[in-house]
């Protein structure tokens, strides 16, 4: 059975999931109700955090006093996600004194989740959507309060399997943050990220372009590219792509070079370019016109080291834009990315 699900506003915590699974998901006391001294299956680290006489459904929750300088955490006890699946994580959050409060949700070893900011007094819901990474065998879910000063309480904890779910138009699916334009074809985001957006994607989880990450962790709403980098695959039904351009936004870049490579079968790449400036739009690189035409172009995106760089060899990407032309007349469509929930 395959329910709609209502559209629900995303998270300002990063919470961490760290998959390794299989099967049925059963978070351990998940309503925090269980336990004597500390609430059952979960371990408080490196900060203020009480099992309080309140909750959301229940008698108990837990909550998180930040300082702006430590960042404690809530641990739970290992449960099992299967590999390679959509899921949605849904909690109950508030904070105390109108204070933003970041937490952050990690799943796996190369994929993490945005980061939005909790300002509620009462309690509300929120959702989040994350894949889980080929090589699962056993997660972990941690609470953090990641900067500002205030109080944040969790309750209710959820995790349902979910599917994304494209829009489609004349044989044609696109998701969000693609869309057609008198036979133009446009794909990315740009450096702009609006707080609490429930369809923020990024092309994070969820995203239809987004093919394969041999090495990089998706955070706060955009990607820690590594060296083994990012790839995003663009393919526009059967119709084929005659040109096509791309530039890319990093802000961040502790150490390496960010370097481009696109191909048009996913196996032989050729290098665009490498890029050292900081905080800006990169110059726009032409795809070369060996690579067309073609029904699919990949672009990858990765971090290489160079000698006199020592340390993480990373760098934080902002925005990403693609664009191409279509050879056949095809009509406009504005893409969306829906998730459904999986029924057993």
């Amino acid at each position: 059975m395959v329910k709609q699900l209502p559209a629900v506003g995303l998270f300002s915590i990063i919470l961490m999931v760290t998959p390794n699974g299989l099967c049925d998901v059963q978070v351990p006391n998940a309503s925090f109700e269980e336990g004597e001294k500390f609430p059952g299956a979960w371990t408080l680290k490196d900060g203020i955090g009480t099992w309080e006489n309140t909750g959301h459904s229940g008698k108990r929750c837990i909550s998180l006093s930040g300082d702006g300088l430590c960042c404690p955490r809530w641990t739970s006890e290992s449960f099992t996600l299967e590999p390679n699946k959509f899921y949605r994580l849904s909690l109950w959050m508030k904070t105390v004194g109108g204070v933003v409060v970041s937490i952050r949700v990690r799943c796996g070893g190369t994929r993490s989740g945005p980061e939005v900011g909790v300002r509620h007094p009462e309690w509300k819901r929120y959702d989040f959507y994350f894949d889980t990474p080929e090589k699962t065998k056993s997660s972990s879910l941690h609470l953090y309060t990641y900067f500002g000063q205030g109080r944040v309480f969790f309750d209710d904890v959820t995790i349902t399997e979910v599917r994304p779910v494209y829009r489609k138009k004349a044989g044609i699916e696109l998701g969000t943050e693609e869309r057609i334009k008198d036979n133009l074809y446009i794909a990315g985001f740009g450096k702009e990220y609006g707080g609490e957006n429930p369809t923020v994607i990024r092309g994070g989880p969820g995203s239809r372009y987004l093919f394969k990450v041999p090495e990089a962790l998706y955070c706060g709403g955009r990607w820690y590219v590594e060296r083994g980098g990012i790839i995003f695959r663009h393919k526009v039904g059967q119709v084929e792509q005659t040109e096509a351009t791309f530039r890319f936004l990093f802000t961040y870049r502790p150490a390496g070079t960010p370097i481009v490579l696109a191909s048009n079968d996913g196996k032989n790449f050729v290098e665009l370019g490498r890029e050292r400036e900081l905080k800006k739009w990169s110059d726009t690189f032409q795809l070369p016109a060996k690579l067309f035409p073609a029904k699919e172009i990949y672009i990858w995106l990765r971090c290489d080291e160079t000698p006199e760089d020592k340390g993480w060899h990373t760098y934080e990407l902002f925005g990403y834009e693609y664009k191409s032309k279509v050879a056949n007349p095809i009509p406009d469509l504005e893409g969306k990315t829906e998730f459904v929930e999986v029924g057993k």
